[in-house]
């Protein structure tokens, strides 16, 4: 595909690099020069002003133009039964400016804007243009690109896209390795004393059982998890928060034998990734005094990492990371509800909006998460899988790419709230892969 510009700006080049070759899986050049395009025999758009005649014309806004960041004015309309923004001229063929109305969603332009955050510092949902216009559920970028799609192979059938095809990616945040080991004399006295005044006699018991080691610890979870991607052929990976213990970071200290001999037993079945913590996001020397402890103890560098309790700030967070060596981000999601943070279900560079530069950071974004639909939705397990599977049927729907995220705590429901997530995890499991199975 050919690509006509009077400016080749570096927002524009991000926006097609998302559209073709994260999307469509294909390649596609730029031209500045007329007579080259005019000349072009193969498929090609215009992305100008001036409409041509026999072409796909798409007549930009000023957006990937522009050098500053501002409120943009977005009114919605619809095209195929698609919200559309960014209305473009008479004449265009499709009626919205396709190239910046992604890289407005999924360059993520309204985080640089002013919000109020969460009393985590997070962007919520509630301050995002998918939530208010009712499209967060929805990949629309992905959804966009398949309904231009049949636009480019109206004008142009003989098109070579890439191979699309749905994939699937399990992840695991493993903010506890344990319920009850590893805790230290005060922690564990601590909880021993919580549970006999408030008289919860049966979690006193497992907690001693555990302690003598009679008993499993509950958060234990892994094994079983484990033996089911295999059984249904999944690819998983898990976060590990390795930090010393702090108000929001409370797994076992990162240098406690049982820590270790976990990382290294997960480390020889699956892959093992950086769950930096809450504190880390301020600190940057701890941050890579996390990673480079991690991978010492496993034997092999770590590129891809999620943030604890997601707590990011665009685009500080990114570049700090990138800086440490991660090569794959996977925070790029909400914990307060489901959905597409960036409108979009595939990986994809990130796009440093301060700078106006596309990094070599890959996000890969995660559309659904348990404790979202537990601790914020206060979902059973069959209420939230109608959220899941409409979810699940979307990305399919665009061969897109599903990452969910759930914890190893979870699968002990050792909480009420928690019961009945095992089997709902299977029936994920199964639903995901149903297709390839059969």
């Amino acid at each position: 595909m050919l690509i006509y510009s009077e400016n080749i700006t570096p927002r524009l080049k991000y926006a097609l690099k998302v559209i073709f070759n994260s999307v469509y899986k294909t390649e596609h050049r730029t031209t500045q020069n007329l007579e080259e395009f005019t000349a072009y025999n193969g498929p090609k758009i215009n992305y100008s002003d001036e409409i041509q005649e026999g072409v796909l014309n798409i007549t930009p806004v000023d957006l990937l133009f522009e050098k500053d960041i501002f409120e943009q004015d977005i009114h919605l309309t619809f095209w195929k039964e698609l919200p559309i923004f960014f209305k473009t001229k008479r004449g265009s063929t499709i009626p919205f400016d396709l190239f910046a109305a992604s890289f407005y969603l999924v360059a993520r332009y309204e985080e640089y804007l002013p919000f109020l955050p969460d009393i985590h510092g997070r962007f919520t949902p509630k301050e995002s243009l998918a939530y208010h216009k009712g499209f967060l559920k929805w990949p629309l970028v992905n959804m966009w690109c398949k309904a231009f799609e049949e636009v480019i192979f109206e004008r142009h059938p003989n098109w070579q896209k890439g191979e699309q095809k749905f994939s699937f990616t399990t992840t695991i945040d493993v903010d506890n390795i344990f319920a009850y080991n590893g805790k230290g004399t005060f922690r564990t006295f601590g909880g021993i004393v919580k549970d006999i005044t408030s008289s919860n006699f049966s979690n006193l018991k497992s907690r001693l059982l555990t302690l003598l080691g009679r008993k499993k610890d509950p958060f234990y979870t892994f094994d079983d998890q484990l033996q089911l991607h295999n059984k249904y052929g999944v690819d998983s990976i898990y976060f590990m928060l390795f930090a010393e213990f702090a108000r929001f970071d409370r797994n076992i200290s990162m240098h406690h034998p049982k820590m270790r001999s976990t990382v290294k037993h997960l480390g020889d079945y699956t892959e093992v990734a950086i769950h930096p913590s809450y504190q880390s996001n301020e600190k940057k020397s701890l941050l890579e005094y996390e990673k480079q402890t991690l991978e010492n103890y496993l034997g092999k560098t770590i590129t891809k990492s999620r943030q604890h309790f997601l707590k990011l700030s665009v685009p500080n967070t990114f570049r700090n990371l990138s800086n440490i060596g991660i090569e794959e981000e996977y925070s790029l999601g909400y914990a307060r509800d489901v959905g597409f943070r960036a409108s979009i279900c595939n990986a994809h560079p990130f796009y440093d909006l301060d700078m106006e530069v596309e990094t070599n950071l890959i996000l890969k974004p995660f559309a659904f998460m348990d404790m979202c639909f537990i601790n914020y939705k206060n979902f059973t397990p069959e209420e939230a899988w109608e959220e899941m599977k409409e979810i699940i049927d979307r990305v399919k729907e665009v061969n897109g790419e599903l990452i969910t995220v759930w914890h190893n705590r979870t699968f002990s429901e050792m909480e009420p709230e928690w019961k009945g997530w095992n089997k709902l995890y299977e029936n994920m499991l199964k639903e995901v892969t149903q297709d390839s199975n059969s």
